[in-house]
Protein backbone atom coordinates (compact mmCIF):
# COMPACT_ATOMS: atom_id res chain seq x y z
CA UNK A 1 0.00 0.00 0.00
CA UNK A 2 2.73 2.49 0.93
CA UNK A 3 4.43 2.12 -2.48
CA UNK A 4 1.30 3.41 -4.24
CA UNK A 5 1.65 6.67 -2.34
CA UNK A 6 5.32 6.99 -3.35
CA UNK A 7 6.44 6.79 0.29
CA UNK A 8 8.45 4.20 2.17
CA UNK A 9 5.89 3.83 4.94
CA UNK A 10 2.53 5.14 6.14
CA UNK A 11 2.66 7.35 9.22
CA UNK A 12 -0.72 6.27 10.57
CA UNK A 13 -2.81 3.28 9.54
CA UNK A 14 -6.45 3.42 10.66
CA UNK A 15 -8.90 0.57 10.85
CA UNK A 16 -11.87 2.81 10.03
CA UNK A 17 -14.66 0.37 10.77
CA UNK A 18 -14.18 -2.47 13.21
CA UNK A 19 -14.89 -5.83 11.62
CA UNK A 20 -17.12 -7.37 14.27
CA UNK A 21 -16.64 -10.85 12.80
CA UNK A 22 -12.86 -10.98 13.32
CA UNK A 23 -11.15 -10.93 16.72
CA UNK A 24 -9.35 -7.59 17.12
CA UNK A 25 -6.27 -9.52 18.23
CA UNK A 26 -5.94 -11.02 14.74
CA UNK A 27 -6.19 -7.62 13.12
CA UNK A 28 -3.69 -6.11 15.55
CA UNK A 29 -1.21 -8.97 15.14
CA UNK A 30 -1.15 -8.33 11.38
CA UNK A 31 -0.83 -4.57 11.85
CA UNK A 32 1.93 -5.11 14.43
CA UNK A 33 3.85 -7.10 11.78
CA UNK A 34 3.47 -4.14 9.41
CA UNK A 35 4.95 -1.86 12.10
CA UNK A 36 7.83 -4.28 12.73
CA UNK A 37 8.53 -4.43 8.97
CA UNK A 38 8.60 -0.63 8.83
CA UNK A 39 5.59 -0.37 6.52
CA UNK A 40 3.50 1.63 8.97
CA UNK A 41 4.52 3.75 11.94
CA UNK A 42 1.40 4.03 14.07
CA UNK A 43 -1.96 2.29 14.39
CA UNK A 44 -5.34 3.94 14.92
CA UNK A 45 -8.87 2.64 15.45
CA UNK A 46 -12.10 4.28 14.46
CA UNK A 47 -15.47 3.59 16.04
CA UNK A 48 -14.23 0.80 18.32
CA UNK A 49 -15.76 0.06 21.71
CA UNK A 50 -13.73 0.57 24.89
CA UNK A 51 -13.38 -3.20 25.31
CA UNK A 52 -12.10 -3.60 21.75
CA UNK A 53 -9.65 -0.72 22.21
CA UNK A 54 -8.22 -2.30 25.39
CA UNK A 55 -7.84 -5.69 23.71
CA UNK A 56 -6.17 -4.11 20.68
CA UNK A 57 -3.83 -2.02 22.81
CA UNK A 58 -2.71 -5.18 24.64
CA UNK A 59 -1.27 -6.42 21.31
CA UNK A 60 0.24 -3.11 20.13
CA UNK A 61 -0.12 0.50 21.31
CA UNK A 62 -3.01 2.38 19.73
CA UNK A 63 -1.83 5.86 18.81
CA UNK A 64 -5.05 7.44 17.56
CA UNK A 65 -8.77 6.98 18.15
CA UNK A 66 -11.68 8.41 16.22
CA UNK A 67 -15.32 8.42 17.28
CA UNK A 68 -18.03 9.76 15.04
CA UNK A 69 -20.05 12.67 16.32
CA UNK A 70 -21.13 13.97 12.92
CA UNK A 71 -24.70 12.65 13.17
CA UNK A 72 -25.38 14.83 16.18
CA UNK A 73 -23.60 17.81 14.60
CA UNK A 74 -25.18 17.61 11.16
CA UNK A 75 -28.78 17.24 12.31
CA UNK A 76 -28.86 20.71 13.84
CA UNK A 77 -26.48 22.43 11.47
CA UNK A 78 -28.90 24.62 9.51
CA UNK A 79 -30.20 26.20 12.74
CA UNK A 80 -26.75 27.27 13.87
CA UNK A 81 -25.76 29.43 10.91
CA UNK A 82 -26.76 32.77 12.50
CA UNK A 83 -25.04 31.82 15.76
CA UNK A 84 -21.88 30.90 13.85
CA UNK A 85 -21.94 34.24 12.06
CA UNK A 86 -22.25 35.99 15.44
CA UNK A 87 -19.21 34.02 16.69
CA UNK A 88 -17.32 34.72 13.42
CA UNK A 89 -16.77 31.01 12.83
CA UNK A 90 -18.05 28.14 10.71
CA UNK A 91 -21.13 26.19 11.77
CA UNK A 92 -19.18 22.95 12.14
CA UNK A 93 -16.61 24.58 14.42
CA UNK A 94 -19.37 26.11 16.55
CA UNK A 95 -21.07 22.71 16.84
CA UNK A 96 -17.76 21.07 17.75
CA UNK A 97 -17.06 23.77 20.35
CA UNK A 98 -20.48 23.02 21.86
CA UNK A 99 -19.65 19.28 21.94
CA UNK A 100 -16.29 20.00 23.55
CA UNK A 101 -18.11 21.92 26.31
CA UNK A 102 -20.33 18.87 26.95
CA UNK A 103 -17.69 16.17 27.44
CA UNK A 104 -13.95 16.07 27.91
CA UNK A 105 -13.05 13.40 25.37
CA UNK A 106 -13.67 15.25 22.10
CA UNK A 107 -10.61 16.12 20.02
CA UNK A 108 -11.34 17.61 16.59
CA UNK A 109 -9.44 16.58 13.48
CA UNK A 110 -6.83 19.16 12.41
CA UNK A 111 -9.18 20.74 9.85
CA UNK A 112 -11.45 21.79 12.71
CA UNK A 113 -8.91 22.64 15.40
CA UNK A 114 -10.32 26.21 15.42
CA UNK A 115 -13.24 24.88 17.46
CA UNK A 116 -10.87 24.57 20.44
CA UNK A 117 -10.28 28.32 20.41
CA UNK A 118 -13.98 29.19 20.69
CA UNK A 119 -14.83 30.26 24.22
CA UNK A 120 -18.56 29.79 24.66
CA UNK A 121 -20.32 31.44 27.58
CA UNK A 122 -23.21 29.84 29.45
CA UNK A 123 -25.47 32.20 27.48
CA UNK A 124 -23.97 30.94 24.19
CA UNK A 125 -24.46 27.32 25.26
CA UNK A 126 -28.10 28.04 26.17
CA UNK A 127 -28.67 29.78 22.83
CA UNK A 128 -27.34 26.71 21.00
CA UNK A 129 -29.46 24.33 23.12
CA UNK A 130 -32.54 26.47 22.41
CA UNK A 131 -31.78 26.60 18.67
CA UNK A 132 -31.31 22.84 18.44
CA UNK A 133 -33.66 21.07 20.88
CA UNK A 134 -32.42 17.59 21.72
CA UNK A 135 -35.71 15.96 20.70
CA UNK A 136 -35.34 17.40 17.20
CA UNK A 137 -31.87 16.01 16.54
CA UNK A 138 -31.61 12.80 18.56
CA UNK A 139 -32.20 9.38 17.10
CA UNK A 140 -30.39 6.53 15.44
CA UNK A 141 -27.28 7.07 13.39
CA UNK A 142 -27.74 7.39 9.68
CA UNK A 143 -24.16 6.55 8.71
CA UNK A 144 -24.00 2.95 9.90
CA UNK A 145 -26.35 0.34 11.25
CA UNK A 146 -24.42 -0.01 14.50
CA UNK A 147 -23.09 2.37 17.12
CA UNK A 148 -19.39 2.41 18.02
CA UNK A 149 -20.15 1.34 21.57
CA UNK A 150 -21.34 -1.99 20.19
CA UNK A 151 -18.35 -2.46 17.88
CA UNK A 152 -16.92 -5.40 19.79
CA UNK A 153 -15.11 -8.27 18.15
CA UNK A 154 -15.27 -11.95 19.06
CA UNK A 155 -12.80 -13.25 21.61
CA UNK A 156 -9.84 -14.93 19.93
CA UNK A 157 -9.82 -18.68 20.42
CA UNK A 158 -6.50 -19.97 21.77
Amino acid sequence: MAFQLDVDYNDLYYQHRVDTSVPIEETMEELKKQVEEGKIKYIGLSEASAVTIKRAHAIHPITALQMEKSSEVSRGEFRLSSLATKQATMVLQLALAWLIHQVDDIIPIPDNVGSLALKLTQEDLKEIRDAVPIDDVSGTREVASYAWKFADTPIKEM
